[in-house]
């Protein structure tokens, strides 16, 4: 954007909303889809991950006591965090490709359910006039 493109778009309100780069920048305009993609893909993970490691420490700590069997803190009786620690050590283990592919369902569910309320709004205002 230069110095000429900027005075001119403070001389005259309308022009705030033109274009001053020169030409389309179409890689910007893939891409911010692709990122909206990834967000959902990578919030959708995160709370899999979250629910997970609370269900997983919590039916540990239930079924099995207080997890002396895997000798974490041997010396204190065991240490706070460790049922967290041993959770998060299954999950990374075991189930960390089924969090990840059930995070990209979701993340397509999501994006079709956010595309078909977008036209059945448009349809709305079509219909009403």
């Amino acid at each position: 954007m230069t110095f000429q493109c900027l005075k001119s778009g403070w001389d005259d309100p309308k022009l705030l909303l033109l274009d001053c780069s020169g030409g389309s920048n179409s890689a910007q305009n893939i891409q911010e889809p692709g990122l909206i993609l990834v967000f959902l893909w990578i919030y959708f993970f995160h709370i899999a991950l979250y629910h997970t490691t609370i269900a997983l420490t919590v039916s540990n700590s239930y079924f099995q006591g207080d997890l002396a069997e895997h000798h974490l803190c041997p010396s204190v009786g065991g240490c706070f965090g460790a049922p967290m620690v041993v959770s998060l050590g299954n999950i990374f283990r075991y189930h960390l490709g089924s969090l990840a592919f059930g995070s990209f369902a979701l993340m397509l569910c999501t994006v079709a359910r956010v595309v078909f309320e977008y036209v059945e709004r448009h349809t709305k205002e079509r219909v009403e006039r």
